[in-house]
């Protein structure tokens, strides 16, 4: 299933998913027919041959110039002609063959090389496709699967501020055993990011130019000459051949394709210049020397290439040259894990920057997301009567729910990487699912009611105040700082693999970047706190395989607006239905404004929900959320009936009434139309309890919000409302007496 492009808008859509198509499943002949590792031997052979005739920087380069175009000009195309894993193989192949020969590469060959990097990799995977459905197989493929493609761990301004940020733990430990800070190191691996995107920049000024049919289109072309010279040579006899300044703009716009490998060269004495000796010297150890690479390498080379701990290729007149900026973005830790390399001190005090600097991370973003939660870190609690321990790294209270965080900063092992399924296991029940066990312990226990009061301890030890006398609702996470989206994503594997005991001690993972993600394009405190409560419960409406910018950007189409009913018994697989959110976006400073984006509310409900958010009334974040799960279709139709009501149409009370269930859940809205007020709030509350009773009686509904107006009301929203959340185990039976509801 994808996303409806806004092009084609008017096309039709799912009915149970709105905002999106259903796509025909995957053919048996749409995959490679030819045996996987004969197409994976002849591919291989034609791209060693292929680059050892060719000047191998020079296809290199233009490989590496055509993926950033896509991507910083069109990264929203849903079929780009690149992706990162096919120029990440074409650096291997050049490390392998080495130079190449002065020749140029003309843009058919350019593509029929881009071609046979795809079937190459095509091929590997087709190759690791398990032969059975097992769960041991399924898994250890998607793990390959995601090793080969997946690029998308942070964005690059996060990148940028995490790596930094976190290996500053390090620098005491590293200056003392390396002589410079890592911090240093990793701030100066996206400066050199950035500077290699102002030569970019350059260079599309220079294809402008060129083909803009103005006086300078001469003096671009000399400079190309004298910074390649495979396209001064490709130039010796063609200069004459042009009979106007057009054709010899789009001649010396087809040369300027030639000499793309001066945007990524780096000499030596540039970089000590900028970044100073100690740090130019790691940017050498971080390089594999052209030619070196041995061709037995292309066994693993899909799983385990070696650019991705040594980006930089080191040039035979000692120059680097990095035609792959992204690998910075993509491959951070990876980059300087390999600088530490064996030193126990170094990692010793890594590890521990990586748990510090996560559990603050998280602390920070849920803060700032949220401004009325109160945040507690370290929490702990005993239980007198089992003796058991618990311990939470951040807690998120906001009303009469609690939102669980539990940090998990290990690494994904590079035999995980590569598939191998007792260290998938290992790093899957660590990393993975004990969040899940750790957070179910406190729902079981804060669910034993006021019996419990006073157990929970900050860090400090005072005891956290929780209204107990009304349900508490938990929503778990476990927090990562890398892991395998699409894979961890949903609990599926996990069951399959039988390390998931209950269902119910399943917590989402997302990783810190994707929580970044989350807080930046859901900007305001109420859109944050309703993606993490539908988040937390996604897979009790829909069973997918996809990853966190998926359901995302499937929040921000329909807010969650599924149709269960249609959608049961089908596994979801989204296709290139990310595009909302690989796109820029500055978040707003201030949170409380009343913005939902993604979820669409009719006008009426909209002045009701942002009067409840505003109200200060201590179940408000509850009662929006009521409103929130509702469908926008229902809604209209208690607002047309609040309409009709107030115009005269009926004289009697009135109740209008909604529900909407979710997993455990069922969401009850109850709008009350009365001739006359009731006499005060409490006569107001003891009614709207019983409305609320019958109401679940009739429903099972678990959390009910019930609204009243008086036909004299003035008010353009509601004149009063009451909240009632009944515990899963003592909701009233369902044959209870209601009285009348429509």
């Amino acid at each position: 299933m994808r996303r409806i492009p806004s092009t084609v808008e008017g096309r039709e859509s799912s009915f149970a998913i709105p905002g999106y198509e259903i796509m025909a499943p995957l053919q048996a002949e749409d995959r490679p027919r030819e045996n996987p590792q004969a197409m994976l031997l002849s591919t291989s052979q034609q791209l060693l041959s292929f680059t050892r005739e060719r000047d191998a920087l020079a296809l290199l380069a233009k490989t590496g110039v055509q993926f950033l175009i896509e991507n910083s000009i069109n990264p929203q195309s849903s079929e780009p002609s690149l992706i990162q894993a096919q120029a990440e193989l074409l650096q291997a192949f050049v490390l392998i063959v080495g130079i190449g020969k002065p020749v140029p590469t003309s843009p058919r060959n350019m593509i029929r090389i881009w071609e046979a990097l795809k079937q190459n990799i095509e091929a590997r995977i087709e190759s690791f496709r398990p032969g059975s459905e097992g769960a041991i197989e399924v898994v250890t493929y998607r793990a390959r699967l995601h090793t080969i493609c997946y690029r998308n761990i942070f964005s690059s301004k996060d990148a940028e501020e995490i790596l930094p940020a976190l290996l500053s733990g390090v620098d005491k430990v590293s200056v003392q055993q390396l002589g410079y800070a890592l911090s240093d190191f990793a701030a100066a691996l996206f400066k050199l990011f950035h500077m290699l995107g102002e030569r970019m920049n350059k260079y599309m000024e220079r294809v402008t130019v060129l083909l803009s049919d103005t006086g300078a289109v001469q003096d671009e072309i000399a400079a190309i000459r004298r910074a390649s010279p495979v396209a001064d040579r490709a130039w010796r006899f063609a200069e004459s051949r042009f009979r106007n300044r057009s054709d010899l703009g789009k001649a010396g716009f087809q040369l300027s394709e030639l000499a793309c490998a001066p945007i990524f060269i780096l000499d030596r004495a540039e970089l000590e210049d900028r970044f100073g000796r100690n740090i130019t010297d790691v940017f050498y150890r971080c390089a594999i020397p052209i030619g070196t690479l041995d061709e037995a390498a292309l066994d693993r080379i899909h799983v385990d290439n070696p650019i991705w701990t040594k980006p930089f290729i080191l040039l035979a007149d000692g120059r680097l040259f990095l035609p792959i900026p992204g690998l910075v973005v993509s491959f951070p830790f990876m980059v300087v894990e390999g600088v530490i390399g064996s030193n126990e001190r170094l990692n010793s005090a890594y590890s521990q920057a990586r748990t510090r600097y996560l559990e603050e991370a998280v602390e920070g973003i849920v803060h700032n997301a949220m401004p009325n939660a109160r945040i507690f870190t370290n929490v702990k609690w005993n239980d007198p009567d089992t003796h058991e321990d618990g311990e939470h790294d951040v807690v998120a209270v906001l009303d009469n729910q609690l939102i669980v965080f539990e940090a998990r900063s290990g690494k994904l092992s590079s035999s995980s990487r590569r598939g191998g399924i007792d260290s998938l296991k290992t790093n899957f029940k660590y990393l993975f699912v004990k969040p899940g066990r750790q957070a179910s312990r406190l729902e079981r226990l804060l669910a034993r009611g006021e019996a419990v009061s006073g157990m929970l301890k900050d860090k400090n030890g005072k005891p956290i105040d929780l209204d107990l006398s009304t349900p508490y609702v938990v929503h778990k996470f476990g927090i990562c700082i890398e892991h395998f989206p699409g894979m961890t994503t949903c609990k599926d594997h996990f069951l399959e693999l039988g390390l998931i005991e209950a269902e119910s001690d399943w917590a989402p993972i997302l990783s810190i970047g994707e929580l970044r993600m989350i807080a930046t394009f859901l900007d305001t405190e109420i859109s944050f706190f309703h993606y993490l409560t539908r988040r937390s419960t996604i897979e009790e409406v829909i069973k997918f395989l996809g990853d966190e910018q998926d359901l995302l950007s499937m929040y921000l189409t329909n807010g969650f607006n599924i149709d269960t009913q249609n959608i049961a018994g089908r596994h979801i697989i989204f296709k290139n239905a990310d595009a909302l959110v690989r796109t820029q976006k500055e978040a707003r400073r201030d949170k409380m404004v009343f913005e939902t984006p993604g979820v669409f509310l009719p006008p009426m409900w909209r002045l009701i929900a942002e009067e409840l958010y505003l109200s200060g009334h201590h179940r408000r974040f509850a009662m929006l959320e009521i409103i929130l799960n509702q469908d926008p279709s229902a809604l209209a139709g208690v607002a047309r009936r609040v309409r009709n009501w107030k115009g005269g149409c009926g004289g009697k009370d009135h109740i209008a009434f909604i529900r909407r269930p979710i997993g455990r859940r069922t969401f009850v809205l109850a709008f009350a139309l009365l001739k006359q007020p009731p006499s005060g709030f409490e006569d107001w509350h003891e009614s709207a309890r019983q409305i609320a009773l019958n109401a679940a009686a009739g429903t099972g509904g678990t959390d009910c919000i019930v609204l009243y107006r008086s036909r004299s009301s003035r008010s353009l929203t509601f004149d009063g409302v009451s909240f009632f959340r009944f515990r899963l185990n003592e909701r009233p039976p369902s044959d209870a007496s209601p009285t009348a509801i429509s």
